[in-house]
């Protein structure tokens, strides 16, 4: 019998241990490239003096292929929707939102670019309904004239009602059935160029108007993307790229090469205060007589 009872126990301690290894493995894994949240619950939080903003989930988030703790944190890329969110935090009272984003993964961690967002919290101005009004109110019958489908102090209300702010449902293509990102920016497709760092303090050297900016993300090096043909530059926009696993690939290719390396990109263009941002989706290198042998 006491032998018994020592298997029991270690058995239990053996599973024990495996099932703290297994959640540790799938909380410590980073997401993979375009994983997509949809309406998980959390916070905005603005942690320094840069235009650097985290969304950190305030539940547990599920499904069949990962699970993320509550408190786990995401930094969110620049984006339009971003812009959006930073005009809209600083007039609710607590700073909740559901948000709907894209998961981006470079060098082992994630970041996310928010498509939708529904705010949690009212308005600083919204100022609460006295409680003899709400006795009032629900206390009223019903409209004398019984063909009005609506009573008056609703319609009241709607006519002077607060317009909704934020972003509103992405429409959906009734020929694909799938939203656009309309919301999002435009599409960037079969532009030829090269992908080139930037240091922040070179380009607000260059910039007279990025003097007086905060700058997203200014400790870490600006990858761009300059359209370029063969010594003719083909544009005079210049596209900010943001991390994600393409871009990983193209400077893992660009450090193999003893030679400069075109790419042929493809992406989602979005903007943040006035700058042009670039997801990449794709980016081939352009093969010429230079390079056939790689």
């Amino acid at each position: 019998m006491r032998g018994k009872s020592r298997t029991l126990a270690v058995v239990a301690t053996l599973a024990l241990a495996g099932a703290a290894l297994g959640a540790q493995s799938v909380a410590g894994k980073p997401l993979p490239e375009a994983t997509m949240l949809n309406a998980v619950d959390g916070k905005l939080l603005h942690m320094d003096a840069n235009d650097t903003w985290w969304f950190e989930l305030t539940g547990e988030v599920k499904s069949e292929t990962f699970r993320l703790a509550e408190g786990t944190r995401f930094l969110l890329l620049p984006s339009a929707i971003l812009e959006q969110l930073i005009a809209d935090v600083n007039d609710r009272f607590v700073p909740t939102y559901r948000l709907t984003a894209r998961v981006t993964r470079y060098q082992g961690a994630n970041f996310l670019l928010a498509t939708y967002f529904l705010p949690l919290s009212k308005f600083k101005s919204d100022k609460p309904e006295p409680a003899a009004a709400r006795r009032q109110t629900a206390g009223d019958g019903l409209p004398v004239d019984p063909a009005l489908a609506v009573p008056p102090e609703i319609l009241e209300k709607l006519r002077t009602g607060r317009p909704v702010r934020g972003p509103l449902r992405k429409p959906v293509d009734s020929r694909e059935g799938t939203p656009a990102d309309v919301s999002l920016g435009r599409m960037l497709a079969n532009r030829v160029g090269l992908i080139e760092v930037e240091e922040v303090e070179a380009w607000k050297r260059g910039s007279v108007e990025a003097s007086d900016q905060r700058v997203y993300a200014c400790t870490q090096p600006r990858y761009c993307f300059t359209p370029y043909a063969l010594g003719w530059s083909v544009s005079s926009v210049q596209y900010e790229l943001l991390p994600c696993a393409v871009l990983e690939q193209a400077q893992q290719l660009q450090r193999s090469s003893m030679e400069t390396v075109r790419f042929n990109v493809a992406g989602l263009v979005t903007q943040f205060k006035g700058r042009q941002y670039l997801l990449l989706q794709r980016a081939a290198p352009v093969y010429n007589y230079g390079n056939f042998g790689r």
